[in-house]
C-alpha cells in the first residue's frame, strides 16, 4: 500500500510538472515524496549485550526496544539555552575543567 501511494504521488507530480503548474525547484510535493520515501532511512543504533553500538536502519532492536538516532543534534550559533546548560554541568561537576587530567 505504501509503495502504491508513493508511486501515485510521484506520477501525479510529474504530470503537474509537465503541464507547467509549478517549477521543480519550488515543488512542495516533490519534497513530500522524498520525505515519505526516506523518512525511515536514518542511521540508528542500539546497544548489544556487551555495550557496543550496533548500527541499523530499523526503528526497533532485536529485543523490541526502540533504537537511538546515530546523528548528532543540529548546532545553532544562536543557542538560547547555553547558559542554563553550563550552569547545570557546573552544578553536577561535568565541565571538562572539572574533570581530572587525562593520563597520556
Amino acid at each position: 500500500m505504501f509503495d502504491y501511494l508513493v508511486s501515485t504521488l510521484y506520477i501525479f507530480h510529474w504530470r503537474l510538472l509537465g503541464l507547467g503548474f509549478y517549477s521543480f525547484s519550488n515543488c512542495t510535493l516533490y519534497r513530500f515524496i522524498v520525505w515519505l520515501v526516506f523518512k525511515e532511512m536514518y542511521l540508528k543504533y542500539y546497544l548489544n549485550d556487551s555495550g557496543d553500538r550496533v548500527y541499523t536502519l530499523k526503528a526497533v532492536d532485536p529485543f523490541g526496544r526502540p533504537t537511538f538516532s546515530a546523528h548528532p543534534a543540529r548546532f545553532s550559533p544562536e543557542d538560547k539555552y547555553s547558559r542554563q546548560r553550563i550552569v547545570i554541568k557546573k552544578r553536577f561537576g561535568l565541565l571538562p575543567t572539572q574533570q581530572p587530567a587525562p593520563v597520556y
